[in-house]
């Protein structure tokens, strides 16, 4: 049962939405998983036990309504789907077969569709959805010995799929598309990794370090973004699109000395990053649908920030802490914050164990604290 549990000296209002033993948690990637009229956000709930990580398992789907914290069952399957910032909700769910299939469904529970694909849908990480609704992405381990792995495009319309690029380093891809053509896919490169020939993975990247690119849908082309070594401090792996202006915003590995200049950046494909703010000290990082704010989270302090991507000024929201020592070892991503605004900016949802295990909890942002941020 949802409850208000803290009114904050800077006005927020912050709500503990879930109270029970399964694990749950607000989708692991950086995206807004809230419908375009920020009435309803998404969240997900195991269902099952399984041998699978604990960031990867059987789910429910659960729309729940902002304020009213009503709440309904819209799907069922493997963890961790995909929505667009539109009305439709993307999910993979087992098949009888033992093969896994993809599926679409509304906001409100209605109009279930289920995509005739050739073979399985079986992504690494998350999956991206192109603008236009035409195209799914997705990593796929291509192969341990050698080691490869590859990005794997679905025509929804066909069915055909067809693997566009291979690398022996996107284990961990984090696949984007972009929103304003939908023809660049934003792919996490983890420089160094290192896999057994059984697929047992030795080292999630090496002294390389994490960088970024961006992979054409249509011909496999790859164009770098100047990130991590040698440009940059190895990037953390949290990075999105910046709405609709071409940018995306990262963190990068937060040194002394670079304490005074910043960890978030913006940077497009072939072009120099820049600074978004300076003093910053960030992990998780979101950018909202319109394009103008992020949101952000401090996994050393545990606390959330709002700011703006145009001013670089940012403001605490409230803590998510504290956060339990072996949280990570029992809950996987579900221990983290992972915070993100609604689209209209009123509402930041992010997980908190602050009870001892993950729930889903939404804070109240005053408007009056998102236009001062814009203001210079």
């Amino acid at each position: 049962m949802a409850q208000k549990i803290q009114e904050l000296d800077n006005d927020v209002v912050v709500y503990q939405v879930t109270d029970e033993q399964q694990l749950k948690d607000n989708i692991y990637c950086e995206r807004s998983y809230c419908s375009p009229d920020s009435r309803y956000f998404l969240f997900q709930r195991k269902t099952a036990d399984d041998d699978q990580l604990k960031w990867k398992y059987l789910a429910e789907y659960e729309v729940c309504e902002f304020g009213s914290w009503e709440s309904h069952v819209v799907g069922r399957g493997c963890a961790s789907p995909e929505v667009l910032n539109g009305e439709n909700i993307y999910y993979t769910f087992p098949t009888e077969n033992g093969g896994r299939g993809l599926a679409r469904v509304r906001f409100d529970g209605n109009g279930r569709h289920v995509f005739e694909i050739d073979g399985d849908v079986k992504p690494i990480t998350g999956m991206t959805i192109s603008p236009d609704e035409n195209f799914l992405a997705y990593g796929v381990a291509v192969n341990f010995d050698p080691q490869m792995f590859g990005v794997e495009v679905v025509d929804l319309d066909s069915g055909n799929k067809e693997i566009i690029f291979q690398d022996p380093c996107i284990n961990n891809p984090h696949p984007q598309f972009e929103s304003v053509e939908g023809n660049e896919i934003l792919i996490q490169h983890n420089r160094g990794c290192e896999f057994s020939p059984e697929g047992k993975c030795i080292k999630n990247i090496g002294e390389e370090g994490c960088t970024l690119f961006t992979v054409n849908a249509s011909d496999g082309s790859k164009t770098p973004l100047l990130v991590g070594p040698p440009h940059t401090t190895s990037c953390t792996g949290h990075q999105q699109w910046i709405g609709k202006t071409g940018e995306v915003l990262l963190s990068i590995r937060w040194t002394e000395e670079e304490a005074e200049l910043g960890n978030l950046l913006a940077a497009r494909p072939g072009k120099p990053a820049r600074r978004v703010s300076s003093g910053s000290r960030f992990t998780h990082v979101h950018a909202s649908v319109c394009g103008r704010f992020f949101c952000c989270d401090n996994t050393k302090t545990s606390e959330i920030f709002v700011g703006s991507i145009t001013t670089g000024k940012y403001s605490l929201v409230c803590s998510f802490g504290p956060v339990p020592e072996d949280a990570y070892s029992l809950y996987g991503q579900s221990s983290h914050a992972h915070p993100y605004l609604s689209p209209d900016l009123k509402w930041v949802v992010f997980n908190s164990c602050r009870t001892g295990r993950p729930e889903i909890h939404v804070a109240e942002v005053p408007p009056e604290l998102i236009e001062e941020l814009d203001s210079e």
